[in-house]
């Protein structure tokens, strides 16, 4: 019975300290957004898109010969 009560105390703490990065979380997107830099970041994921297909079909290439 005590485990019990021990591991309900660690859940409660657990779930406080995931609601608290969550938090943060929503903080920096907001304030992402809100500088305009999250668009930053998409243009970058984007680019390595691009970069990462290039590499492919080259190597696509290399493989039909």
């Amino acid at each position: 019975m005590r485990r019990v009560k021990e591991l309900v105390a660690e859940n409660a703490r657990l779930k406080k300290m995931y609601a608290e990065v969550q938090l943060q979380n929503d903080i920096v997107k907001e304030a992402l957004k809100k500088s305009g830099k999250a668009s930053t970041t998409t243009n970058r994921q984007r680019n390595c898109r691009e970069k990462q297909a290039k590499h492919s079909g080259s190597l696509q290439a290399v493989n039909d010969k």
